[in-house]
């Protein structure tokens, strides 16, 4: 997938050598690594810093004077980003202090490159609601501009104005790009809703189109990237309302 992003992991580790293994491991999954810190001023710097991250892992004793669950109660109310805590700390009461910072996930070490793998996959899986769309916030810079889809082992990000059309495949869809295609799992019609909003269009039975890449508009089909794609008669009153015809 090469025109999408990563998925932008921040790590959150006191001990270097764990930090260091736990970002190979990472890497190793396919995600990219935004910062490592060890402690919690440095990290809300990062944050500040770093308006792409993804998801961000802590580890509970971090050095500083708040440790990784002060730090978990900051992040949330200053950012909408999925945390999950890795940590050797399971006592009773440490465990109610997590709870109520609603993480995404919790990894007791020592852990596997399976247990990182499950976990942040389900997170993200749940957090960005699943392969496609992103329906947890409303501003334009996170729903309107980027969703998640499932490459092998990893998330990875594509961005709505690399997509060309959608294409019906029985009950899946195929996702075209400059740079190549997706197939996943949905109908159009389930595809066509999570777009909603992102000036794409049903122009036929079989197609979805964004509107900023059609080329050429002719009775019975539009151009798009050299390849001709029908344009239904019953569509084609919408289409011109929505293009910008001089």
């Amino acid at each position: 997938m090469n025109n999408s992003t990563p998925i932008r992991i921040g790590i959150v580790e006191d001990e270097a050598l764990i930090a260091d293994h736990l970002a190979q491991s990472l890497e190793d999954l396919g995600y990219q690594i935004a910062f490592i810190a060890d402690e919690a001023a440095e990290t809300l710097d990062l944050l500040q810093a770093n308006n792409t991250i993804d998801l961000l892992l802590l580890d509970i004793n971090i050095h500083g004077a708040l440790d990784g669950i002060d730090l978990a109660n900051q992040v949330n109310r200053l950012y909408s980003i999925p945390l999950i805590f890795i940590s050797s700390n399971t006592d009773a009461k440490t465990l109610e202090r997590v709870r109520y910072t609603r993480p995404a996930g919790f990894i007791v070490k020592p852990y596997t490159l399976k247990d990182l793998e499950t976990t942040i996959g389900i997170a993200l899986f749940n957090y960005y609601d699943g392969e496609i769309g992103n329906e947890k916030s409303e501003s334009p810079s996170s729903v309107n501009s980027s969703f998640f889809l499932k490459d092998k082992h990893a998330f990875v990000r594509l961005d709505f104005g690399d997509i060309l059309y959608v294409e019906a495949l029985d009950n899946y869809s195929v996702i075209h790009t400059g740079s190549g295609k997706h197939i996943v799992s949905q109908t159009l019609k389930s595809v066509e809703q999570k777009f909603s909003g992102n000036n794409f269009m049903r122009i036929h039975r079989s197609f979805l189109v964004n509107l900023e890449k059609i080329e050429k508009i002719e009775p019975k089909s539009v151009t798009i990237s050299g390849k001709e794609i029908p344009l239904s008669e019953s569509n084609k009153s919408e289409l011109l309302q929505r293009v910008n015809l001089f």
